[in-house]
């Protein structure tokens, strides 16, 4: 809701869009492609021992930037939140990506192993990206496009 009740948000028109809303955009396109080279690539990631967990914190962030990004997205359009149904439909394919990510990590790229703590860390990441979204919807409702 604006600060001024009398001032309607117009949505911003199809297929244009505020810098606002192709950032966004541009955020979560750029997400998914360090999430799908992260998960993906041949061999695992390198390992820093002085830093213990770094790759755990790796997978939550490939995670959570998307689906925030994703989230925040209609808002940016519209000016109003997400639905329900477009909440839950993000959330489980990105939980679904995490399950299936380690299974072919497994199964098919042999100097990788799946790990089920990696989708601990993935659905940790996706519930920071939710809650951030959230965070920002109820602080600034209607400011996400401007």
């Amino acid at each position: 809701m604006p600060l001024n009740p009398s001032i309607k948000r117009q949505p911003a028109a199809v297929g244009g869009g505020s810098a606002g809303s192709r950032i966004l955009l541009g955020l979560f396109v750029l997400g998914c492609l360090l999430q799908l080279i992260g998960l993906y690539r041949p061999t695992g990631p390198p390992t820093v021992d002085a830093i213990p967990f770094l790759d755990k914190l790796g997978h939550a962030l490939v995670f959570a930037l998307p689906v925030a990004m994703i989230l925040l997205y209609p808002a940016s359009r519209t000016g109003r939140g997400w639905s329900g149904v477009f909440g839950v439909v993000v959330i489980l394919i990105f939980a679904g990506h995490a399950v299936v990510s380690e299974l072919l990590q497994a199964w098919l790229l042999p100097e990788r192993s799946g790990d089920p703590y990696d989708v601990l860390a993935d659905l940790t990441g996706i519930a920071i990206g939710y809650g951030t979204a959230v965070l920002i919807q109820r602080r600034r409702p209607g400011d996400l496009g401007d």
